[in-house]
């Protein structure tokens, strides 16, 4: 069945007990955007993006040039702003739960509770020996002091900074770098996302438990179930696991968001609702 409006899903949302959201590559910030944002808003970390993107010896500054973006400031692409308002709105008062591939902390800081959310594919507050030789994730915020006081002179001499001065942050941020070793094996310490050459799974297991305590108490009642975004990047974490629901609960009733995979099966097209389009302008309601 098509999804002709955002007031459509209001009503099968009100009408559900609980709703399970799963948020694709659809809302991941994209280097685009990113780069858009800081031009705007810090054009000194928007060169040291640049710098990061175009020469190889400073491509690990585009892992610090995240850590900042989603951990330090406050900037958010305009669209995600509305879509995650949209979002919350739409859920806050229901019995929810969010599985979400992105490894910002945009869920955080619009205001949904953080034991109804899980992000499997990590973050950059914690950080990992690249190796995985020990189970111990570390803060980011903790390790990168010197990092972020560099950062922040920056920011503080944002508009006088020239391409020397860049360059030379950049130089003294890679210094800063290089000295984050594992204590145990001496390999890099890196964020603790899908990055990693081991990734450390202990960041988000816990949460993940109570995903699957939530699922348990979903059992036949009813439940929407709203895939946005979700293409065929890690289907075994959205995808295929919210088919699965929909076909063993005769209750649930999904809707799929999407602008290029948004089908949905032959066994529970009576109770799916597919539209094409991408599913942040939706929410957008653009």
């Amino acid at each position: 069945m098509k999804l002709d409006t955002f007031e459509q899903m209001e009503s099968i949302v009100e009408e559900s007990d609980l709703v399970l959201i799963g948020l694709g590559q659809e809302w991941i910030v994209t280097y685009d955007e990113m780069m858009d944002v800081l031009n705007k808003n810090n054009k000194a970390m928007a060169k040291i993006m640049e710098l990061a993107m175009k020469e190889d010896r400073y491509a690990s500054l585009l892992k610090i040039v995240e850590w900042y973006f989603y951990c330090i400031s406050d900037l958010i692409p305009e669209r995600l702003l509305g879509a995650y308002q949209s979002l919350y709105e739409l859920v806050n008062q229901k019995n929810y739960f969010i599985v979400s591939l992105s490894v910002d902390s945009y869920l955080s800081r619009f205001g949904f509770k953080d034991e109804r959310f899980v992000n499997p594919c990590g973050s950059y507050w914690h950080m990992q020996c690249e190796r995985n030789c020990n189970t111990e994730l570390q803060e980011s915020s903790d390790l990168l002091k010197n990092i972020g006081s560099l950062l922040q002179e920056m920011s503080d001499d944002n508009d006088r900074m020239g391409q020397e001065d860049v360059v030379r942050l950049a130089d003294e941020l890679l210094e800063e770098i290089d000295g984050l070793k594992c204590e145990k094996c001496h390999e890099r310490i890196v964020f603790n996302t899908l990055d990693a050459v081991k990734y450390n799974e202990n960041g988000y297991l816990e949460k993940w438990q109570i995903y699957m305590k939530w699922l348990q108490g979903t059992v036949n009642k009813k439940i929407c179930i709203i895939e946005a975004g979700a293409g065929m990047e890690l289907p075994s974490v959205i995808r295929w696991p919210f088919e699965k629901t929909v076909f063993y609960n005769q209750k649930a009733k999904m809707i799929r968001i999407h602008q290029k995979f948004f089908q949905v099966n032959e066994e529970t097209k009576d109770r799916a609702y597919s539209r094409e389009q991408n599913s942040v302008a939706f929410f957008c309601r653009k």
